[in-house]
């Protein structure tokens, strides 16, 4: 009998001590190895840690929102001025020449020349959103905000070509030439501006005199009616205009 208890009390004893190791075992794991829902919330603290909105900690574009980015920047039109007239309404119409695609667009405003200040050969840039006429044929210009002078044309044209009919081009509208040649079928409309064609060597185009060209306009017309019509041959400065879809000269001063 005795030795039946004393087995019984060893294997309470061993028993009580499993459990105990066990026990003992579980708070130290516990202790060194952190749930999933610890580092759940680690991780939350982590990020909630670093501010996106930190000056000067470098931001990485996702790639859905770069393109977004590229888009609304495509959207700006860089190009260079190939032209730059202001017509007898004083409005002024500025063709520029896009970088990317070579494409020619159609600036339009009626601000003053000297408020624009956008001259040939200079290179601007623009939205495409820009108001644009019914017939989509031109942008607004409706303030100096609009655009942008990326960078001044420094190179100064000293001289005035002398050009025959016949080589006169459409790239270079925008450019002062003189041309000599015999006036024709000049007439002056109710606004006082003045159309002629003038002729040489089977060759001919289309000139203007607006109204307000005001220096000397009465002895250049003068000039103009005295030939017109006749074999004499005048000598006209101006620059290559293009309307309608044709060449024109507009005529900035007359002499023989």
């Amino acid at each position: 009998m005795s030795n039946s208890n004393s087995n019984n009390h060893t294997l309470a004893f061993i028993t009580v001590a499993v459990l105990l190791i066990g026990a003992v075992g579980y708070a130290i794991y516990n202790k060194f190895m952190p749930t999933d829902s610890a580092e759940s919330s680690a991780v939350m603290v982590d990020n909630s840690s670093a501010p996106l909105d930190n000056p000067t900690k470098k931001v990485y574009v996702p790639e859905s929102d770069g393109v977004v980015n590229q888009t609304q920047r495509s959207s700006d039109v860089i190009g260079k001025v190939v032209s730059v007239n202001t017509n007898a309404e004083q409005k002024t119409f500025i063709k520029v020449k896009n970088f990317a695609d070579q494409t020619q667009y159609t600036l339009l405003t009626s601000l003053p020349t000297d408020v624009v200040n956008i001259n040939k050969g200079d290179i601007i840039s623009f939205s495409n959103s820009l108001k644009k006429s019914n017939n989509n044929s031109y942008y607004f210009i409706n303030k100096v905000t609009d655009y942008n002078v990326v960078d001044e044309n420094t190179e100064v044209d000293t001289g005035i070509r002398t050009v025959a009919i016949a080589d006169i081009e459409p790239n270079m509208e925008g450019s002062d030439i003189v041309v000599n040649g015999v006036v024709s079928d000049l007439f002056t409309s109710r606004k006082g501006h003045s159309f002629f064609e003038l002729k040489d060597s089977g060759y001919s185009i289309n000139g203007v005199l607006f109204s307000s060209e005001t220096n000397q306009l009465e002895d250049r017309l003068a000039l103009l009616n005295e030939y017109a019509d006749t074999s004499k041959e005048v000598n006209v400065e101006g620059k290559v205009g293009m309307y309608k879809g044709e060449l024109q000269i507009i005529v900035a001063k007359v002499y023989n």
